[in-house]
């Protein structure tokens, strides 16, 4: 669920936000699961921010060997849990607190989920006003799907380049 520190301040700045803000600080706000679903589809359809260990120059995705900043799932420190920010700023926010991750990268949505580590989950805006939690059994399954997506696509566009020659 979202976790709204402080409901009387919370101030969406963009898509995904406004998915968050909608939910609601309780299951029985979203009874039917849709307005989660509607957050996983913002973080699929959008720019996320991640803070990674070492800085990253801009003009390509990161690769493997990025190392972005995981934190634990609250009272569960052996869970890993990729930090997922909605915007830059969030991200710079956090890293003012906790040292070590100190280079913000804004990169798509399904990139971050594609890039989790076996048994991870995420956690959005971890600590902030529009947090949210996404358990490691369904962050691996939305990483599956953006993998098998990703794989569609490249056979897709050989089929049309195969096609085209």
């Amino acid at each position: 669920m979202a976790q709204f520190s402080d409901p009387e301040n919370i101030h969406p700045e963009n898509d995904i936000e406004r998915a968050l803000a909608d939910i609601g600080a309780s299951e029985a706000d979203d009874p039917d699961g849709s307005k989660r679903r509607a957050v996983l589809t913002q973080l699929a359809l959008n720019q996320v921010a991640l803070l990674f260990r070492e800085p990253w120059e801009g003009s390509a995705l990161p690769d493997n060997s990025a190392e972005p900043m995981y934190v634990s799932d609250g009272e569960n420190s052996e869970q890993p849990m990729l930090a997922l920010f909605t915007s830059a700023e969030r991200a710079v926010d956090f890293e003012r607190e906790h040292d070590g991750f100190e280079n913000p990268t804004v990169v798509p949505g399904p990139w971050a989920i594609g890039s989790l580590v076996q048994g991870a989950g995420v956690r959005v805006n971890p600590n902030q006003t529009l947090g949210f939690r996404i358990v490691p059994e369904l962050a691996r399954l939305l990483r599956d799907n953006i993998a098998e997506a990703a794989e569609r696509a490249q056979e897709r566009a050989r089929t049309e380049d195969d096609s085209i020659s």
